[in-house]
C-alpha cells in the first residue's frame, strides 16, 4: 500500500477514496 502524507491510523473515508483512485489511476486493481 501507498502511503500518502498521512500517518496510518489518521486516515478518514475521504482520504481512503482518494487513494483507492489513485492506485486505480496508476494501476492496481483493489
Amino acid at each position: 500500500m501507498v502511503d500518502g502524507a498521512l500517518p496510518l491510523g489518521v486516515e478518514t473515508d475521504a482520504d481512503i477514496a482518494w487513494r483507492k483512485d489513485l492506485l486505480r489511476k496508476i494501476g492496481y486493481k483493489l
